[in-house]
């Protein structure tokens, strides 16, 4: 069974290495994902996240920073 994808839109100072993490409301990481981006924003397609509806949790980093944010997928 596929999963669901998730779109994640970015702006960052300058082009770079990102590392995207998903994870459920369990805390149980659904994805992980290491990227180099040539542009400083864009978007990304995590495709394939396991997992149904409910409330996810992104994690990106980007030269030594976070930040998590909430999203809420609905089939």
């Amino acid at each position: 069974e596929s999963g669901s994808p998730i779109v994640l839109n970015f702006e960052l100072p300058s082009p770079g290495s990102l590392n995207v993490q998903v994870f459920d409301c369990s805390g149980r990481m659904v994805r992980d994902t290491a990227m180099q981006v040539n542009q400083p924003q864009g978007s990304i397609l995590l495709d394939n996240v396991q997992g149904g509806a409910g409330t996810y949790f992104i994690r990106v980093e980007y030269a030594g920073e976070y930040r998590t944010v909430p999203v809420v997928l609905r089939h």
